[in-house]
């Protein structure tokens, strides 16, 4: 019995490790990607932030957008990349087409044929409060591909989601 006990609570610790999804739950949040490259766009938002929350930052960094690796100043590397501040939880809160005239890209990036600003709540492994989150989602040769994770440095002035399923 105690095995069993044992055994039970070890899944239970496991499951609350488990990388946060993006589901059909969120689909309203993706209703101006089109209908073709949504659950791609989904598919791979979510392959990404697992990469981040585990720690994989190679597999993460083959993830980043050419285009915003060499708009970086002096380039991006993964040297870089490993040490800025790496995401734990991400809630989407809204997407914007980013040939929207509403969207400036930081640092500016020419090929936004098919291109959105992912908005979020995310926690920081180094900061651990909720913060607005964002992330540029690029279609680039048929796979998505993204800039780094980027927090607005303060926490959100609207109280962000709780992220329910997303810890």
């Amino acid at each position: 019995m105690k095995v069993v006990g044992l055994l039970l609570c070890a899944l239970l610790v496991g499951a609350g490790n488990t990388p946060a999804q993006i589901t059909a739950a969120d689909n309203e949040q993706f209703k101006d990607v089109p209908q073709a490259d949504r659950q791609n766009l989904i598919s791979r938002l979510n392959a990404f932030i697992a990469y981040e929350q585990k720690g994989e930052y190679e597999t993460s960094f083959n993830m980043i957008a050419q285009e915003f690796k060499e708009a970086v100043r002096g380039g991006l590397s993964l040297k870089q990349y490993k040490k800025e501040s790496k995401i734990r939880s991400f809630k989407v809160t809204g997407i914007t087409p980013m040939n929207s005239e509403t969207v400036y890209s930081v640092p500016p990036i020419e090929s936004k044929a098919k291109a959105f600003l992912v908005n979020g709540c995310g926690v920081f492994k180094n900061v651990g409060k909720k913060q607005g989150t964002l992330i540029e989602a690029y279609l680039e040769n048929g796979n998505w591909m993204f800039s780094t994770m980027q927090f607005l440095g303060m926490e959100t002035a609207a109280p962000c989601p709780e992220p329910s399923n997303h810890k």
